[in-house]
């Protein structure tokens, strides 16, 4: 609802309205767009095209004038008063009366003695309210008017500009288009074989609130689905590994191997599939180890140290082989000593004494009975 306000009043000189006339012409459209706009913007001060019978209001970014009714002023007398048509300032004709003439030199009626004399005032229609945005709750319209006063015989115009204030509701009214941005992607599945989910976008929607232009979002949702069919759907049920194999003693890079069976998804659920053989590399160090059993010559004769005695010792040569370089090789020799024994006891033997009789070994040593006569009767 449009209401009236104060009014205020613009006076014009008829010299200045003719300096003005290009005003109430149509403006020149020559950078209009394809929409009828005349570019971008960011306010709808920015759109004034000049013509007075257009409205200039920025919308979308984009500025955009069209026809209003109104009145307007091409600040020529003799054409007389002027009312906005589609766009255009058109004219009623000549305003005098006789006996008054217009003088087209001046835009004036001559041939008054009083101002009775002279045309009629007239007061054009009030323009539609203009608001600078689309929220506004409070804007103003203007109209034209024009008295005549008797000067010299002539009369002269008195041109002047009515506005006042008005008002309006814009509670409710959109004041951006509405829209929806692009839907997220497809989630919120119950596990990994689930084909069903959910997507959801943001919607805005901008609608005038206590002059202002306020945003409302609201989250839609919307059921989606995907093909899960054939996909893994958790870790393999695998047997243990059996032990490393190497192709050699030396060798230190092998293999092992167990059977496993992969989990996959079939007509959305979990389920275990045909079972596949999983090898994987193992390692060991074998540098120093040995490779092959040692080389050994026999042992020898035990070499005991008299006749009676009872532990000896005998040795043999042995070859080692160990692992170097990854190749089984041999690396060094070794002597082998290994004791060896025997029971002399009361075996004869000589203990190198004269003086004694029947030698037999005991515990290890030779010994004899001792002879008297042997040694003349005295073995001492």
């Amino acid at each position: 609802m449009t209401t009236g306000r104060a009014l205020s009043l613009v006076s014009i000189s008829s010299l200045a309205l003719c300096a003005l006339v290009a005003g109430c012409r149509p403006a020149d459209n020559s950078d209009l767009d394809a929409d009828g706009g005349t570019g971008a913007c960011a306010s709808s001060s920015e759109c004034d095209d000049g013509n007075e019978c257009t409205r200039d209001v920025c919308l979308d970014g984009r500025c955009e004038n069209t026809a209003r009714d109104a009145s307007c002023d091409d600040g020529i007398v003799c054409n007389g008063t002027d009312e906005c048509v589609d766009g255009e300032c058109v004219h009623s004709g000549d305003p005098c009366e006789a006996p008054l003439e217009c003088d087209e030199q001046r835009d004036l009626c001559v041939g008054c003695e009083r101002d009775d004399d002279c045309p009629a005032a007239t007061e054009g229609d009030w323009s539609d309210c203009e608001y600078a945005e689309a929220c506004d709750v409070a804007g103003t319209r203007e109209r034209h008017s024009r008295r005549f006063v008797c000067t010299q015989g002539a009369c002269v115009p008195d041109e002047r500009i009515e506005s006042e204030e008005c008002t309006r509701d814009t509670d409710g009214t959109a004041c951006a288009p509405a829209g929806c941005g692009a839907w997220s992607e497809c989630g919120g599945f119950e596990g990994a074989c689930d084909a069903t989910g959910v997507q959801t976008r943001v919607c805005a929607e901008s609608v005038c609130a206590g002059g202002a232009c306020s945003v409302t979002e609201r989250t839609e949702t919307q059921e989606c689905v995907r093909d899960t069919e054939g996909d893994s759907c958790g870790d393999p049920e695998c047997d243990a590994f059996t032990e490393c194999a190497y192709d050699h003693a030396c060798d230190d890079l092998g293999t092992r191997s167990r059977t496993c069976r992969a989990r996959v998804c079939a007509a959305g659920a979990c389920v275990v599939g045909a079972p596949y053989a999983d090898a994987q590399t193992c390692n060991r160090v074998t540098e120093g180890a040995q490779c092959a059993p040692d080389n050994c010559g026999a042992y020898g004769e035990c070499d005991y140290s008299d006749d009676c005695d009872d532990d000896a010792s005998r040795q043999r040569t042995c070859q080692s082989t160990h692992c170097q370089a990854g190749a089984c090789v041999q690396v060094r020799t070794r002597v082998d000593v290994e004791a060896c024994s025997r029971d002399q006891n009361g075996r004869a033997c000589d203990d190198g004494d004269a003086c004694t009789i029947i030698d037999r070994c005991r515990n290890g040593w030779c010994e004899g009975q001792d002879c008297a006569s042997c040694c003349g009767g005295n073995p001492f």
